[in-house]
């Protein structure tokens, strides 16, 4: 208990401080305990308030989202187009991706409605999908899916490992949004194994020669990794906490890429 409190702001500590003084529940606890009950469901819909804006003037719109299906979405990672282009340096792979005609299609894919758009005493035109202009499209999904890492934990390498010691792992925690919440999930993995480095690093290394390439020209294609990094995060045991239901193929993903280049940059260090 004093390892946390110490860890709170002032600002925290002075309107708890006032709170307990006047018996009554600190704001700012109650907010944090609202919010710790919050748990991702990629089976839920979802609405987002996005600002666009253009040379005269901002818009406040929403875009309701259904299921985040998984298959839809290996769907959409085969439509990328991710091809490997010059490397900045030595033993570094560059890519070049364009992703806007996939994003359009998940976009599609997965919108149920909008709001915001055309007079609201109009009725709603039967091309509306067709009508929100692509960039639209990309900043809602691109809020819809986001999963970035905000904590990893790994152990720095030791001397030795003392006798009887047990293998130890690694806890991811992502940020993600949620039906225009900020929600934060946990993913526990055990000690990650050799077999499965060697697995990832052999997904991640894949290329394919582009059809068409010129004679002389080296042109190839990242091939789609998001089912085999789903079925890596399965395989390795990871627990994960923070959701209602299963965990997505794009969450999925995001930890398997926080655990190897964590495990790679720990390697590299030492």
């Amino acid at each position: 208990m004093e390892n946390q409190e110490n860890s709170k702001s002032p600002l925290e500590n002075v309107i708890n401080e006032n709170a307990l003084a006047a018996d009554t529940p600190s704001p700012i606890q109650a907010v944090i305990d609202a919010l710790a009950t919050i748990l991702y469901n990629a089976d839920a819909k979802q609405r987002f308030t996005i600002t666009i804006e253009d040379d005269s003037s901002t818009y406040d719109v929403v875009h309701e989202f259904g299921p985040i299906v998984d298959k839809t979405l290996f769907d959409f990672d085969a439509r990328k187009d991710v091809r490997v282009a010059k490397a900045p340096a030595r033993g570094v792979m560059a890519t070049n991706t364009d992703n806007s005609d996939a994003d359009v299609w998940l976009w599609n894919q997965l919108i149920l409605g909008v709001e915001g758009y055309g007079d609201p005493a109009s009725p709603m035109p039967p091309n509306w999908r067709d009508l929100v202009d692509a960039a639209d499209k990309c900043k809602a999904l691109e809020i819809l899916l986001t999963a970035e890492r905000t904590e990893v934990e790994v152990k720095e390498k030791a001397k030795f490992k003392p006798w009887g010691a047990k293998p130890t792992g690694s806890t991811v925690i992502l940020r993600c949004y949620f039906d225009n919440d900020i929600v934060s999930t946990t993913h526990e993995a055990p000690s990650i194994t050799a077999l499965h480095t060697r697995e990832y690093k052999k997904l991640t290394g894949e290329i394919w020669f582009a059809k068409g390439a010129r004679i002389g020209k080296r042109d190839t294609k990242i091939p789609p990794q998001l089912r085999r990094k789903c079925e890596l995060y399965d395989s390795l045991g990871i627990a994960s906490s923070g959701y209602a239901g299963r965990v997505p193929a794009h969450h999925k993903q995001a930890v398997v890429d926080a655990l190897f280049e964590t495990e790679q940059e720990l390697a590299a260090k030492n």
